[in-house]
């Protein structure tokens, strides 16, 4: 049987619809916005995790709509909440890139993307050595409007853009 780890926000309310899509047994990780912090304890309990279920694939999933990504390129109503600090720095950062290259649609899917393959990249060297080698980790976008789930392309803005000036 297929064994799957997903980090997922839960304003997103995407544990049924991942359970009706992919078959297996699925587990969740939940934090707002995908911002957990992966310190030595959380590492652990992942690696323990993975470990104990024999999981073989951890995806970072977000919806397209989420409300703390939005939020954070927004309003930031819910800048007051207590870990999303980091979240809400990275996207101020990457928003004027993003807009650079997406002058005319929305830049939310962008900084999405931006965003879960950061957590990718933090998972991968907290997690313990000898997991890596049977471990698959994936980010995904789940589009509301089509039901449907779309990886996430290669992380677009760390590009070296030329001078637009």
């Amino acid at each position: 049987m297929h064994k799957h780890l997903y980090f997922i926000c839960p304003t997103d309310h995407l544990e049924t619809i991942v359970n009706e899509t992919f078959q297996g047994d699925n587990y969740f990780v939940t934090t707002l916005g995908n911002s957990i912090t992966f310190d030595l304890s959380v590492s652990d309990e992942i690696s323990n995790l993975i470990e104990s279920k024999g999981i073989k694939e951890v995806t970072f999933l977000l919806a397209d709509d989420n409300q703390i990504v939005t939020d954070a390129l927004q309003n930031q109503r819910f800048s007051e909440i207590k870990g999303l600090n980091n979240l809400y720095i990275e996207v101020a950062k990457k928003t004027s890139y993003s807009k650079m290259l997406w002058l005319t649609s929305s830049h939310s899917i962008s900084m999405l993307s931006y965003y879960l393959n950061i957590k990718a990249n933090e998972l991968r060297p907290r997690l313990y050595p000898w997991l890596l080698d049977t471990l698959k980790i994936h980010t995904q976008i789940y589009r509301r409007a089509n039901q449907t789930f779309s990886k996430i392309a290669g992380d677009l803005l760390h590009m070296n853009l030329p001078s637009l000036n």
